[in-house]
């Protein structure tokens, strides 16, 4: 397949890199550093569609962004457009990401392990916030908005560098004043002034101030292990009565417990109190409002820059960290006197909240890069340290497949084994005859599901205890919960059968007495 840029330059694409809802993604050949988006037919059939997403790249190729910030990929943008041979237009050309995982994998344990090979540390979060604030600034110094901020849109690599992808979506002012507007959004990410509206509608702008929002809550999850700062438990009657999602619903009525006091936090969310001041000073003012100040001007103005963020997050990156006793992986900032934060989450939750280290070379993880072009921007990159050796003990990392498999295997089997002496049970408890076969296949997929439930609770313990073998036994109660469920049954049917024959034979003692007496 080839097709022409500006100045009438020749792609040749090669092999298909994947699909989406509005295209494919295509090697160039000859220039592994790019990759071209193809828009698909269904997309670009209506001319006016056409013209408008052409119009689009050309504004966007013609805004000041540089895709690039000291050697960092920091935004997928166009850097050229595309059309076929007959000169109708097709895509756009942009660079290539490579080792590029969504940014949930630096907030969720699991993906965080493998994303910096079992290295993490939580001041690697810090740099992540750092560069993602960076990302912002660079794009928002050049007058572009990114209106759908959600983390599908935010790339990271091993080294800790921010990539804003889907570029093509953001929010786009041309030179002439033509908007071209983002019409999607992700609401658990939208500022309450846009919450249960429709985006694509004029009314629904996308703003500076918006980006702000949604890069404040994503800082938080990045500082507080995953927690949104909007999901709490709830107990007002406004709240529990509403259809949306608790943080959707929490957003638009200011319910933000580590702010406000509103609310109780899950049992992941460390003490507010181990971050810097002034960090959850910029928390406090992107959200501290309430139902009645949500959508007021001052309120949605206070709301921190990308250049407060890079500041702040700079300050906490250089301060002095302490470094846990107990797990030399668990680092918090040195005016936290109340004891290791992350130790207080394991006690809340019975489980470890961050990877141990086995691998010993990470002197590049957590980079972080100058947003470039910008002149606010004064810090230089940096390269945090080598994380410590793995603690003795809890060391030994164990993937929960074995514990699953296991779990699996003995509930289901384990419990289907003695059939035919429950199909005997049944018949002389309550005089249901069924046969061993139909109760093998009932004790089987029982015992499937308790082995399941078992494997899922238990884990994140299994994971890091050191005797992983004491775990495995609790195997064993995927068959006891089968066989109690069968009991439970037969109980319930003998129950149900006696009170239904004592009803009966109290109706009919009630109509012979009747019968009698009437006569």
């Amino acid at each position: 397949m080839k097709y022409y840029g500006r100045n009438n330059k020749s792609y040749e694409l090669g092999k298909l890199l994947g699909a989406g809802g509005e295209g494919s993604v295509y090697v160039i050949d000859g220039i592994p550093d790019s990759v071209a988006k193809i828009y698909k037919a269904e997309r670009l059939k209506d001319s006016n569609e056409r013209n408008r997403m052409e119009k689009k790249i050309e504004a966007m190729l013609a805004a000041p962004v540089s895709p690039y910030a000291n050697g960092n990929l920091v935004v997928a943008w166009p850097t050229d457009i595309l059309y076929d041979g007959s000169g109708n237009f097709q895509g756009f050309v942009m660079p290539s990401l490579q080792g590029k995982k969504s940014i949930y994998w630096v907030y969720r344990e699991w993906e965080r392990q493998q994303l910096f090979n079992n290295r993490y540390r939580w001041d690697m979060s810090v740099a992540v916030a750092y560069n993602l604030a960076a990302a912002v600034q660079t794009v928002h110094n050049a007058g572009i908005v990114i209106g759908d901020f959600n983390s599908n849109n935010i790339q990271i690599d091993k080294n800790g560098i921010v990539t804003l992808i889907d570029a093509d979506s953001f929010n786009v002012t041309a030179k002439d004043g033509q908007l071209f507007k983002c019409g999607v959004g992700v609401q658990e990410m939208l500022p309450p002034e846009l919450q249960g509206l429709n985006l694509s509608k004029p009314e629904s702008q996308f703003t500076f101030a918006t980006d702000r929002f949604s890069l404040a809550i994503h800082i938080f999850m990045l500082l507080c292990n995953n927690c949104h700062p909007f999901t709490c438990h709830n107990a007002t009657a406004a709240s529990s009565s509403s259809s949306h999602s608790a943080a959707v619903r929490n957003i638009a009525q200011g319910y933000c417990p580590y702010v406000t006091g509103v609310g109780n936090v899950p049992a992941s969310a460390p003490d507010m109190a181990f971050l810097p001041l002034d960090i959850r000073n910029l928390f406090d003012r992107a959200f501290k409002y309430d139902a009645t100040t949500a959508v007021k001007a001052t309120v949605i103005s206070n709301r921190p820059t990308a250049d407060e963020w890079i500041a702040a997050l700079d300050k906490l990156h250089k301060s002095e960290l302490v470094e846990c006793s107990k797990n030399p992986l668990h680092h918090y900032p040195a005016h936290y006197h109340t004891g290791c934060p992350w130790c207080a989450v394991e006690n809340k939750k019975n489980t470890l909240m961050v990877p141990i280290v086995n691998s010993p070379n990470a002197t590049n993880v957590g980079q972080r890069y100058n947003p470039g072009n910008s002149p606010k921007a004064t810090v230089t990159s940096v390269t945090l340290p080598t994380p410590p050796a793995p603690a003795t003990k809890g060391s030994t990392y164990r993937h929960p497949w074995v514990l699953f498999a296991v779990c699996l295997i003995v509930g289901a089997f384990g419990s289907a084994f003695p059939a035919a002496y429950f199909a005997k049970v049944l018949s002389g408890l309550c005089g249901v005859t069924l046969g061993a076969p139909f109760i093998r296949v009932v004790l089987f997929i029982l015992g499937l599901i308790g082995g399941g439930l078992i494997a899922a609770m238990a884990f994140e313990s299994y994971e890091y205890d050191d005797k992983g073998w004491l775990w495995l036994f609790g195997s064993a109660l995927g068959p006891i919960a089968a066989w109690i469920c069968i009991f439970v049954l037969a109980v319930a049917i003998t129950l149900v059968v006696g009170l239904l024959s004592a009803a009966l034979y109290i109706i009919g003692i009630i109509f012979v007495v009747a019968f009698f007496c009437n006569g």
